[in-house]
């Protein structure tokens, strides 16, 4: 899976919510949120998708912003977690 930053299409990272249930978000904070927003409104036509907005500290990268589905990994799922670990060690 990719890394999706503020100048990647938004689009992309939406559709990746919708195959595999998290898109993984490079940046600081304002930049990574206000493009996880923008990826949360793309998602707003699909019922079954619960978007939220996390974080988490990662070992290469020392963390990542994300948006999950809800409905597909609840919060502090440890499965997403490991992804998300797996995603950081991949892209080094």
């Amino acid at each position: 899976m990719k890394i999706y930053g503020e100048q990647d299409n938004v689009f992309d990272a939406a559709d990746a919510v919708v195959e595999h249930g998290v898109a993984v978000i490079e940046g600081t904070k304002t930049p990574a949120t206000n493009y996880a927003k923008r990826v949360i409104k793309c998602l707003e036509s699909y019922d079954d998708i619960s978007a939220h907005i996390g974080s988490q500290n990662v070992s290469i990268n020392g963390y990542f912003y994300y948006v999950s589905d809800l409905n597909r990994w609840g919060i502090g799922n440890e499965t997403l977690k490991d992804i998300i670990h797996q995603i950081d060690q991949s892209n080094s």
